[in-house]
Parts: C-alpha cells; sequence; structure tokens
C-alpha cells in the first residue's frame, strides 16, 4: 500500500475520534432535532469535534442523505419548503455515504452549499485523497476557513442515519455571518457583470446619439 494511502487512512481514523450518536433523528418524525454544537469567535463558526464525523468509510446499512443545492444557510438545505427533512434514500451506489460540498467565494467572507447527498465511498475517497495532498486544497481540511475561491468536498463515515451530512464536519471553520452574494460570488458573476455593464455603456452611447 503506498504511503500517502496509509497516511489518508490514520487522517480518516483521527476523524472518527469523538463522534456523537445523533439516534433516532427526531426530524424524521416531525421534531426538531439538530445534532452537533458550534461555538462563536471573532465572526468565524468553529463546527466543534461533537457536531459530526466525516472521513472515508461508507456506510454497512441503507443510507439516507440530506439533498440539496445552491444553499447558503445550512438549516434550510436540511429542511423542505413544507417544513420536512430534505433526506433521500441512495439507491445509486454499491457502497453509499453522505457528501457535502461547499464553495468559498473569492472575496473570502462567504461560502456557498453546492450540494449534499449520496456518493459512492470511493469517488468520495478520490476526492479527499485528492485535496488532502494537494498544496491549493490543504485547506479544506485544515481546522480553518479554506482558502478563497476553493470548492472542497467532505463525505461522513458516521453510520447514524438518516442523514448524517446534516452539519458540517467538525474540523473545519466557515464564515459567520456569511456573506456570500450570489450576483458577486456565483460562478461566472464577474463575467455577467462586466458584460452588463459593458451592455450599458453600449446603449448609453446609442442613446446620446440619438
Amino acid at each position: 500500500m503506498a504511503p500517502h494511502i496509509v497516511i489518508v487512512g490514520l487522517f480518516l481514523t483521527a476523524c472518527l475520534q469523538g463522534s456523537v450518536n445523533y439516534g433516532a433523528f427526531a426530524q424524521v418524525t416531525g421534531g426538531t432535532a439538530t445534532a452537533g454544537t458550534a461555538g462563536t469567535d471573532s465572526g468565524m463558526t468553529v463546527v466543534t469535534e461533537e457536531a459530526t464525523t466525516y472521513g472515508q468509510t461508507g456506510t454497512p446499512e441503507p443510507a439516507w442523505c440530506h439533498v440539496c443545492e445552491f444553499e447558503t444557510d445550512n438549516a434550510e438545505c436540511n429542511t423542505a419548503s413544507d417544513g420536512t427533512p430534505n433526506i433521500e434514500y441512495c439507491t445509486g451506489q454499491e457502497t453509499p455515504t453522505c457528501w457535502t460540498q461547499l464553495r468559498f467565494n473569492e472575496r473570502g467572507n462567504g461560502y456557498r452549499i453546492e450540494a449534499k447527498g449520496c456518493i459512492e465511498v470511493d469517488e468520495c475517497y478520490e476526492y479527499l485523497e485528492y485535496e488532502m495532498f494537494s498544496d491549493d486544497y490543504m485547506t479544506c481540511h485544515g481546522g480553518e476557513i479554506p482558502n478563497p475561491g476553493l470548492v472542497c468536498n467532505y463525505c461522513c463515515s458516521q453510520h447514524d442515519m438518516p442523514g448524517c451530512n446534516d452539519d458540517f464536519p467538525w474540523y473545519i471553520t466557515v464564515n459567520e455571518p456569511n456573506e456570500w452574494d450570489d450576483a458577486l460570488d456565483a460562478p461566472g458573476a464577474g463575467v455577467g457583470a462586466i458584460f452588463a455593464n459593458t451592455l450599458l455603456t453600449i446603449i448609453s452611447l446609442l442613446v446620446s446619439h440619438f
């Protein structure tokens, strides 16, 4: 086994320490349980170790994962418009686990949940291995706010279902308040703004000649 694979395994094993048992997850039966805790410090929310466990191992039992995309509020991401949990049963994976992808804006003051859902554990392992050994992506898993502009992937190995990707992993820090603005931060937003400004300039010039 390659040394870097062993290191990844050790890191993921360390991530399993101090995990919490979510138990029955009250939201499924209409309750409002929220697993995990978070502390606030200098405008940043530090997700504590008790919040959830993320790593590489797939669940040996049927997986139910929170699903959403393009949300800036984690609670809204986890909850449907009718107040029920945004949870789906994983059917397309042989060894499923739950996945969260976060995009951190270029301005360094916000993030967006790009996606939550089910993922094959081997696919997630490939994400994690790449990010942990890439100089550009190491801050995704370094216990601090990831570098601006990064898209980071997290997969939970907690076997407590449903919805083990309810919270963010305990070892990352995210900006709070979250200052993500789709008009400024969404992919291509800058190009759109330049195009809009250029179009307005052209229109103004045309109008001025009449």
